[in-house]
């Protein structure tokens, strides 16, 4: 069989061919294997460090946005607490039913004074001690019952909560 046949048909058996032809491919394959091993490695130590370099960003933004959300908090309960001592809201809630009428608009326009500052925040409530909104910028939820809500369940046990 001529080579151009060999060739044209693809049949190339290793003792068909020239010891010249069979030392350059030997040559070329040793050449070429520790230059694709070399690559190989290149390449997964190069991706075990761009999965460490976005673990440790992804890690550090996480940690970002911990300390955002706790100082949003923070200011949120600062703001809360702010409101439980003032004497409006202390008059209002030491108060008889009668007296909490006439002592209602002097908290609402004080609970007011926080979803006008802040949009973030869409309005501002007093609850008593069972869950019922007493006071609220919202006329809406005046007398409704929020205990089941877990939020107020937590503050109904003691500590302050949002």
């Amino acid at each position: 069989m001529s080579w151009r046949r060999r060739i044209a048909t693809g049949v190339f058996r290793w003792h068909d061919l020239r010891l010249r032809t069979r030392l350059a491919v030997l040559l070329v394959a040793a050449s070429l294997l520790p230059l694709a091993l070399s690559a190989f490695i290149d390449i997964w130590q190069s991706r075990a460090q761009l999965l460490d370099s976005t673990k440790s960003r992804l890690r550090s933004g996480a940690e970002q946005i911990a300390r955002e959300l706790d100082e949003f908090h923070r200011g949120r309960l600062q703001a809360t607490e702010r409101i439980a001592r003032f004497p409006e809201a202390q008059a209002f809630c030491l108060a008889n039913a009668a007296r909490r009428a006439d002592a209602a608009p002097a908290l609402v326009r004080l609970l007011s004074a926080y979803p006008a500052s802040d949009a973030s925040i869409s309005g501002a409530a007093l609850l008593d001690g069972s869950g019922r909104v007493l006071a609220a910028t919202n006329p809406a939820v005046i007398g409704a019952a929020l205990s089941f809500r877990p939020y107020v369940q937590t503050a109904l046990r003691g500590p302050t909560a949002l």
